[in-house]
């Protein structure tokens, strides 16, 4: 399965704020813009086999193996006379 959530957008005047990986606080008022890309893949593998199969009982064994991994984009845009035009982007991944 594969998801993605690319293009996801906000913007709007923000409080005061400190953003991680900005740098700098962002004033009161300033013009903002975040966009986000998300992506996910998740792949599994699976297999079985019936090892008993009498009339009283049946036993099974399994055995799979399951991938997932997710990354994470995120840039945000910051715009006041204060700090003129900052910008950060933030990548993350996680797979396991």
């Amino acid at each position: 399965m594969f998801t993605d959530t690319s293009n996801s957008e906000a913007r709007g005047p923000l409080p005061a704020m400190q953003l991680p990986g900005l740098g700098v606080t962002i004033p009161p008022g300033a013009s903002t813009a975040a966009y986000l890309d998300r992506r996910q893949l998740s792949a599994t593998l699976l297999g079985g086999y019936r090892l008993v199969d009498d009339d009283r009982i049946t036993f099974d064994m399994l055995a799979g193996a399951r991938f997932w991994h997710i990354s994470n984009r995120v840039s945000v845009h910051a715009s006041h006379p204060l700090i003129s035009l900052t910008r950060e982007t933030i990548k993350k991944a996680l797979a396991g």
